[in-house]
């Protein structure tokens, strides 16, 4: 929300089904979405333009249990859950960069136009960045949590993840393998 306001937007939350018929009556004059969904909600019928920008990082999956939950189970079962879980990340990862590049293609297919900031670009969009970090940070250890480890930790996951982002052809057949694409 901070990041909106910084660029002079005014930011509202909405859940995503409540999005379209907002867009659709004026009642909003953009929103911050994932590309795909222009094509599962249909968004492009009422989104005709679309900046891909550069702040990345869109979802966060969790799949949480509770600690005590944690402890009654087999270490076997424990080690099991972590197993997939870790085999899960990467697939994840692959569906998401599918859906963005499926959503790009759909979109642009039905007549909206789909500008993807340059990198040559990310310096300008960086410099709101450091005073919302600073913010970040300054609120956040005010609760006694570690902000400085946290933001930290993200900036390595953001590099990880962009470090494996494959080429769309390796990626479409992975695609082809792996999900039911229609």
């Amino acid at each position: 929300m901070d990041w909106v306001k910084a660029v002079g937007a005014s930011p509202v939350l909405l859940p995503s089904i409540e999005i379209y018929e907002a867009l659709s009556k004026g009642a909003l004059d953009g929103a911050i979405v994932p590309m795909e969904m222009a094509k599962g909600f249909k968004m492009y019928e009422v989104a005709r333009d679309w900046t891909v920008a550069p702040y990345l990082a869109w979802t966060a999956h969790w799949h949480v249990m509770s600690l005590e939950k944690w402890r009654t189970l087999p270490k076997d079962i424990q080690d099991k859950i972590n197993e997939a879980a870790e085999e899960m990340r990467e697939w994840s990862a692959r569906t998401w960069w599918m859906a963005h590049i499926d959503g790009m293609a759909y979109a642009k297919a039905h007549g909206a136009k789909v500008t993807e900031i340059p990198k040559t670009e990310f310096p300008a969009w960086e410099k709101y960045a450091g005073p919302l970090e600073a913010g970040y940070i300054k609120k956040t250890e005010a609760k006694g949590l570690p902000a400085t480890e946290y933001l930290k930790y993200y900036k390595e996951r953001i590099k990880y993840w962009e470090g494996k982002a494959p080429d769309e052809k390796a990626l479409g057949e992975w695609a082809k393998k792996e999900l039911v694409l229609k």
